[in-house]
């Protein structure tokens, strides 16, 4: 409530709190107006009682809009912004007012002209002529005024050709580079809206002036669809003398989409084009068009040509294509360009074509020995992909297999990472891949242990092997050691005593791994559980949340001593209890209570669980 000797409106203490919805009585047109003046010159008042005061009497409303006008230059923000929604509220009565905001323009803060542009945005739904005075201040000093009066206008575009539509065009042709893109905008804007309008704009196309070419080709661009019935107009622009109209003018032509397919051509001569930008557009913009079944025969001609960076986005192009046998056989053959960058899209291209790049397994195999890593790298994903689709997984195996006996450290490396993805089809050559847990490099030494654990219980005979990497400095190594051994200790009780010496490593991520290999070998494994209940008091949480589940998998008997981490620390150890008393049924119901206790717990997911 308020109190105030202002006011003729008194509201006891302790009475009851209603809000004001009508006037009182007692007070007359004059009054109101005073007080109404009153209010603006307080910011809190104005804050709390603007609206409603707009709103009680109809007589009011003219003079209270010039009261609001007045205070769209008010230095305190949050006046001006009510001040706004004020003038929004009285909708035609504060068109009346139109002259005084339009002052505003002129004011010398810019925070003073942004609110009367958005102030005249809304009185353009009464007085759409005011359109003309929001486009004019597109040319204001400030960009904050600018992007305002971009907003207001994007939102009349309908009404923008017939009232401000000269206006616009003009701007196509200021200096002020920031004026332009604003023009630009707006032109595209509304050349959706108005055919008319959109024809007016590509005039401009074969202006003499080569930044108003591109701002209206851009504007052209921005049209979409509805820009496509001039795509014939900006086609020409492809050959323009100005680098940056030919590279707008690509990307115009991908906006228009279908309506463009049929300059695909003019759009592939482009991908021979001396600057680097205006073949990137070209080359994005034939994406696009691909992507909607295009299919382009001239850009399998770029291929040959003599600059590596043409053949390039011409293979990026095709990427982008559905690609038969013909196409496959001629991207096959930039695999040993002389250019590193050609035969890396070479590669990935091949790895998008999956099934239909089948036939040339081979010699993707010999860009694993390539000088480049990122070569070998595409390389390594693109056989990956084949193996997915196509699945020739034996031929596959066999040529990543001879890649192992390289003197390259790094092809060594990029065949054991494709063997991987194989899965037991690497069987037969476990012994090579054994032979790697040797190497000194250690990104080597991993990828062999993921090829040993992905193949299985083939490697039992390698158990020794994989045992001595538990030694090593490398605590990823050790982990990936533990893993191969838990693929195998179904197979092996020696493999299961290794794996047992990971929950003393010293790195608790290694402890934790071998818990959930233990894990992984329930049931029938419960002669280990006593050596993992010694890791419920482990320093780390992660280690004690996996001892609670590797406890529960392997051991029912155990149930208290998972009820016991019901009162840990750590809110995912007490969670973790609980989901383990819950697997064990009837064993894990003798502690209902202590559950019910954790319905209590300062954590969401604990008390959710219990």
């Amino acid at each position: 409530s308020i109190r105030s000797s202002r006011f003729s409106v008194h509201v006891e203490r302790d009475a009851p709190r209603k809000p004001m919805r009508t006037a009182p009585k007692n007070l007359d047109t004059e009054q109101w107006f005073q007080l109404i003046s009153d209010f603006v010159q307080d910011q809190d008042l104005l804050r709390r009682w603007w609206p409603a005061c707009i709103s009680w009497r109809s007589a009011l409303r003219p003079r209270s809009a010039c009261v609001a006008a007045r205070n769209l230059s008010h230095e305190s923000r949050p006046v001006r912004r009510h001040a706004i929604d004020a003038l929004s509220a009285l909708g035609q009565h504060a068109s009346a007012c139109a002259p005084q905001v339009q002052e505003l323009l002129l004011h010398e803060e810019w925070w003073a002209r942004q609110a009367a542009v958005e102030t005249l945005g809304g009185l353009s739904r009464y007085r759409p002529e005011l359109i003309l005075q929001v486009a004019k201040s597109l040319q204001d000093q400030d960009s904050r005024v600018r992007e305002e009066a971009l907003e207001v206008l994007q939102q009349v575009v309908e009404h923008v050709p017939f009232y401000a539509g000269k206006e616009i065009l003009d701007m196509l042709e200021h200096d002020d580079r920031c004026v332009r893109q604003a023009a630009v905008e707006v032109s595209g804007a509304a050349g959706r809206a108005s055919v008319s309008f959109a024809s007016r704009v590509a005039m401009y196309l074969g202006h003499s002036d080569g930044k108003i070419r591109q701002a209206a080709v851009e504007a052209v661009g921005l049209m979409g669809q509805a820009g496509g019935h001039f795509a014939g107009e900006v086609v020409k622009c492809l050959q323009d003398e100005d680098r940056l109209v030919r590279r707008v003018a690509a990307r115009a032509l991908g906006e228009m989409r279908e309506q463009s397919i049929e300059y695909a051509s003019q759009l592939a001569s482009c991908l021979e084009d001396s600057h680097w930008d205006v073949r990137e557009a070209a080359a994005e913009t034939l994406c696009n068009l691909g992507r909607q079944g295009m299919q382009c025969d001239e850009v399998l001609q770029r291929l040959e040509h003599e600059e590596g960076p043409v053949r390039r986005v011409a293979l990026q192009v095709l990427g982008s294509f559905q690609l038969s046998a013909l196409r496959v056989s001629a991207v096959a053959k930039r695999l040993t360009d002389s250019d590193g960058r050609v035969r890396r899209v070479a590669v990935q291209v091949m790895g998008k074509a999956s099934e239909a790049a089948v036939d040339y397994v081979q010699d993707l195999a010999k860009c694993l020995e390539d000088d480049l890593w990122d070569v070998q790298q595409a390389a390594i994903d693109a056989l990956g992909e084949i193996i997915k689709t196509a699945g020739p997984k034996t031929q596959i195996t066999a040529a990543a297999a001879t890649r192992l006996e390289s003197e390259s450290v790094s092809v060594r490396h990029a065949a054991l990472r494709v063997l991987a993805r194989t899965g037991d089809q690497s069987a037969p050559y476990a012994a090579a891949v054994a032979s790697c847990l040797a190497e000194a490099d250690p990104e080597v030494c991993k990828s062999a242990l993921e090829v040993l654990a992905s193949i299985g219980a083939a490697v039992v005979d390698y158990a020794e092997d994989v045992s001595s990497c538990l030694e090593d400095e490398d605590q990823d190594i050790r982990k990936a050691a533990v893993k191969v051994l838990a693929a195998i200790g179904s197979f092996s009780p020696a493999a299961i005593a290794e794996i047992l010496k990971g929950l003393e490593d010293e790195d608790w991520d290694v402890r934790k791994t071998a818990l959930e290999s233990l894990s992984a070998l329930a049931p029938g494994s419960s002669q280990y559980a006593a050596q993992a209940s010694v890791l419920l008091h482990d320093p780390s949480r992660w280690v004690r949340c996996a001892a609670v589940a590797a406890l529960a998998a392997l051991d029912g008997g155990y149930a208290a001593y998972i009820a016991s981490c019901l009162a840990d620390e750590a809110g995912c150890v007490r969670n973790a209890a609980i989901e383990a008393l819950i697997s064990l049924g009837p064993q894990g119901s003798l502690y209902v209570e202590e559950v019910r206790g954790c319905c209590q717990d300062e954590h969401a997911d604990v008390r959710q669980t219990a």
